[in-house]
């Protein structure tokens, strides 16, 4: 029984790895709840049609971190006619402060 049954693979594991084309997913999805919270904390509540317009991003990845930052406790949305627009919640009790309080003097 000294065939072997399986090809010859070494070769292929020993190639590197294929270079990035884009960052992973989650990558992207956490930059993108990030420029909307900075942009939230900017500018004010906002329609949802908006933020995709003026965020350059693909529309589901905006989509999917408002999801994201909605179950975070983020961000809600609140119904207008047909729009639906988007405002900063309070911080999240478990969330680190947005802005950092300054250092008391000794």
């Amino acid at each position: 029984m000294s065939e072997v049954l399986l090809p010859d693979i070494e070769a292929e594991w020993k190639k590197p790895p294929a270079p990035w084309s884009a960052p992973p997913v989650m990558m992207s999805l956490g930059i993108v709840e990030g420029e909307i919270l900075v942009y939230l904390e900017e500018r004010g509540a906002t329609t949802l049609r908006r933020l995709i317009r003026e965020l350059l991003w693909p529309a589901p990845f905006v989509t999917m971190a408002v999801g994201a930052l909605i179950r975070g406790g983020f961000v809600r949305l609140i119904p207008h006619d047909l729009e639906v627009v988007v405002e900063a919640q309070a911080a999240h009790p478990y969330a680190a402060p947005w802005k950092a309080d300054a250092v008391p003097e000794v």
